[in-house]
C-alpha cells in the first residue's frame, strides 16, 4: 500500500476520532452561580424540563457528517469515485454537496414530524458508516471488509450517541421521557 494512502487514512481516523469526541468549548469567563444551580437541578431531575440545550435537539451538521465529507474528499483525491447516487454525478465536487444534502435530509425528516434528535441521529449514523467505510478503503481494505468495518463503526456510534443523549436529557430520541426505575 502506498505510504501516502496510509498517511491519509491515519489522518482521517485521527480527525474523525477527535471531532466525534470533541466537547463544547469551555467559557473563559467566571462561572455563573445561577447557571450552576440550573445545571445541578437539571441533572438531579432530568424530567423536570422538557426542553434541553442538547446539540441534537436542533438540526445541525455533526461530526459524522463532516467525517463523511472529509473522507470522501480524501478518497476522491486518491482516485476513488463517489458511490452515493445522490451526489456521485458531481464527480470531484461530491464532498461539497454531501453537507447540504445531509442538512436537507435532516430538515426533510423534521418537516414530516420526526424529532430533530432522531433526524440528526439517523443521518449521522449513516454518515459514520460512510466515513468508516471510506477510511477502511483508503487504508487499502477490500470493499467487503470496508463495509463490515463501516457497519460496526455505525452501530457503535449510534448506540453511544443515543445513550449519551438519553443520559443528558432524560428523554428518548423521539422526545418521550425515560422510564424512571429506582433500585432500592
Amino acid at each position: 500500500m502506498p505510504a501516502g494512502r496510509t498517511a491519509i487514512a491515519a489522518a482521517l481516523v485521527a480527525i474523525l476520532g477527535l471531532t466525534a469526541c470533541a466537547q463544547a468549548p469551555r467559557s473563559r469567563s467566571a462561572p455563573d452561580p445561577a447557571a450552576g444551580a440550573e445545571v445541578t437541578r437539571a441533572v438531579q431531575t432530568p424530567l423536570a424540563s422538557t426542553r434541553s440545550q442538547d446539540p441534537l435537539d436542533r438540526v445541525r451538521l455533526g461530526p459524522a457528517d463532516i467525517g463523511d465529507a472529509g473522507s470522501t474528499a480524501a478518497g476522491i483525491a486518491s482516485g476513488f469515485t463517489e458511490a452515493n447516487p445522490l451526489v456521485s454525478w458531481a464527480g470531484g465536487g461530491a464532498p461539497l454537496l454531501l453537507l447540504p444534502v445531509k442538512y436537507a435530509a435532516k430538515k426533510a425528516l423534521v418537516s414530516v414530524g420526526t424529532k430533530p434528535a432522531r433526524a440528526n441521529w439517523t443521518v449521522e449514523t449513516a454518515g459514520m458508516f460512510a466515513a468508516c467505510n471510506n477510511i477502511a478503503l483508503l487504508a487499502g481494505g477490500v470493499p467487503p471488509a470496508a463495509i463490515g468495518i463501516g457497519a460496526v463503526c455505525a452501530i457503535a456510534f449510534s448506540q453511544n450517541s443515543r445513550n449519551r443523549y438519553e443520559r443528558r436529557t432524560g428523554r428518548t430520541l423521539d422526545g418521550a421521557p425515560l422510564a424512571q426505575t429506582r433500585v432500592q
